[in-house]
């Protein structure tokens, strides 16, 4: 399809027509391949595949273009995206708008979209707003030994259900690493949060996670939570009625 993964070359078009013709994975090869904003609206796969280059190993890394203002990838109510081995970058010093790494739109009524986002092995980083934006009523999620990175508000905003994160890494985030305030049935088990509140102009809450009045169910099991500006986890005074489970947590260093 002509896309050249150079880190120079715009390879939008030639990313768009890859999604648009697959009816498996597309392959990315090592290297930077530079984008603007990109929709997901069917089933859609990427696979990555490791290199060497100088001697070490090097990953696919999509990278927002510079002036995108704009959501680098968004999954529409029709969409889904499995990735593995797959870095997503969105070049926050290069934007000057409000612009996540990944975006899943609201479904309106009904929950949507078992599945919706499917990560294995992926890095999500460097967001000038948040890693991953996960708006209501989207069903079903997996975040499995991946990475979730100095984003500049909110690593992981979640507002959907039935989410499943395991050895997962959520991180230097400028405000909170995990902020939910919607949905049920959302697990987090062996994972880390570290180093919450990095954005000293973010003025809102800055807890490693923090859990608002509307979740119904949350588990937070074997995981790893440390160094938040304010809270290791923040729960709104309102909460009522929601089922929640932190056990064999450990935490250390939260203000």
């Amino acid at each position: 399809f002509g896309a050249k993964g150079d880190g120079t070359t715009d390879d939008t078009t030639a990313i768009v027509a890859a999604i648009a013709t697959s009816t498996g994975s597309v392959i990315f090869h090592p290297g930077v391949y530079v984008h603007t904003a990109l929709t997901i609206s069917k089933r859609t796969m990427f696979a990555g595949l490791n290199g060497e280059k100088s001697g070490a190993t090097v990953r696919p890394r999509l990278f927002l273009k510079s002036g995108t203002n704009a959501d680098g990838i968004t999954i529409t109510t029709t969409g889904s995206l499995y990735a593995e081995r797959i870095d997503f970058w969105g070049n926050k010093a290069g934007q000057s708008a409000a612009s996540n790494v990944i975006t899943l739109t609201e479904q309106s009524g009904a929950y949507v979209g078992a599945n919706s986002l499917f990560f294995t092995d992926c890095i999500i980083r460097n967001g000038y707003t948040n890693g991953i934006n996960c708006n209501k009523n989207r069903n079903g999620g997996l975040l499995d030994n991946c990475f979730i990175l100095e984003n500049d508000e909110i690593g992981f905003n979640l507002l959907g259900l039935d989410w499943y994160c395991v050895t997962t890494q959520f991180g230097l985030s400028g405000g909170n690493n995990l902020y939910t305030d919607f949905g049920a049935s959302n697990d987090f088990v062996c994972c880390d949060f570290y180093f919450s509140g990095k954005n000293a102009s973010y003025g809102g809450n800055k807890s490693n996670i923090y859990v608002g009045a509307n979740v119904n169910t949350l588990t937070i099991s074997a995981c790893q939570i440390n160094n938040g500006y304010h809270h290791g986890i923040e729960c709104a005074e309102s909460i009522a009625g929601g089922q929640y489970v932190f056990t064999s947590n450990q935490f250390g260093a939260n203000g």
